[in-house]
């Protein structure tokens, strides 16, 4: 299953019934197995590198939460240089076996930011397992992103989100926003780009130049329409998910379009790695 198949669509109402009609105090338990049954229907196999990734850096963020000094940052760097050789691994692997390995990317930099943030003191380690695995697993986002943060995410899943007309409503939208981009944009322009790529030995120049212009809109209106749908569901859930895109190409300079396009990853390069 993916968040723009049609069993999405059927996936989607189910879960955000059930999650309403649940205690907002057990609401986490069933997201927990709402976004593994949607993690997993692609692959049982893919799962082992979901929960290696949440086991591990849910230990190391209450662990760097009690240490001090060199052990502290042994365990975030020890967490981290793990988890990337593990997912690296895993990654290879997997498609040597031809299995879906969805999201290994965006669990692992949203699970590496959370332990960060634990070290950096900006946030108090979760000691709820369950409610810390959907932070890494929530379905709206664990395939694609946005990429999401300890401090946004999390907490709102500690403290539960009740039925919210208005960004119900807003979340409807999103998803039509998306669909629009993903199924009707994207898809149909990918199917021009890869008739003029697949031989573009023997086409004139003029259309290579148009479809280097497609490809650019194609490629927006893939990842955006990705990020309109989660933010979407999100909404409908009651959940405020970060957003993605800003009218990237309307930038006027190479780091403008940076803070416009994949916001979330590039923020996160700038506040994780860079800064």
């Amino acid at each position: 299953m993916s968040i723009n198949s049609v069993s999405f669509l059927f996936f989607l109402p189910t879960v955000v019934l059930i999650n309403f009609m649940l205690p907002r105090k057990y609401r986490y338990i069933w997201l927990f197995l709402a976004s593994y049954f949607f993690y997993l229907s692609n692959d049982m196999r893919a799962g082992f590198g979901l929960v290696f990734c949440t086991f591990t850096t849910y230990i190391a963020g209450v662990l760097i939460e009690k240490k001090n000094g060199v052990i502290k940052k042994a365990v975030l760097a020890l967490c981290v240089l793990v988890n990337i050789f593990v997912l690296l691994f895993l990654r290879n692997s997997f498609i040597q076996l031809n299995v879906v390995t969805i999201g290994i990317s965006f669990y692992m930099l949203q699970a590496a930011g959370y332990v960060i943030d634990v070290y950096r003191n900006q946030i108090t380690a979760e000691k709820n397992l369950l409610k810390y695995a959907v932070f890494v697993s929530f379905f709206p986002t664990v395939a694609s992103g946005p990429i999401q943060r300890g401090t946004g995410l999390l907490q709102q899943i500690k403290e539960g989100r009740d039925f919210d007309y208005d960004k119900a409503h807003t979340g409807l939208y999103y998803l039509l926003w998306g669909y629009l981009l993903k199924l009707v944009m994207a898809d149909k322009l990918s199917v021009m780009v890869d008739f003029v790529y697949k031989d573009y030995s023997t086409m004139p120049g003029a259309t290579l130049l148009w479809a280097i212009i497609i490809y650019a809109v194609q490629l927006y209106c893939d990842f955006a329409g990705y990020s309109a749908l989660a933010i979407g569901a999100g909404k409908i859930l009651g959940f405020d998910l970060k957003e993605n895109f800003s009218q990237p190409y309307f930038a006027v300079s190479v780091k403008d379009f940076w803070n416009r396009w994949h916001i979330s990853l590039s923020s996160w390069l700038r506040d994780y790695i860079y800064i």
